[in-house]
């Protein structure tokens, strides 16, 4: 059931989590 809010949240924490190092380089 909370497959899908599980993976919406990974999603949204990679993201931010990639936003720093593009805007590091």
């Amino acid at each position: 059931m909370h497959h899908r809010a599980y993976s919406h949240a990974a999603r949204l924490i990679i993201g931010l989590s990639v936003v720093p190092i593009l805007i590091d380089y």
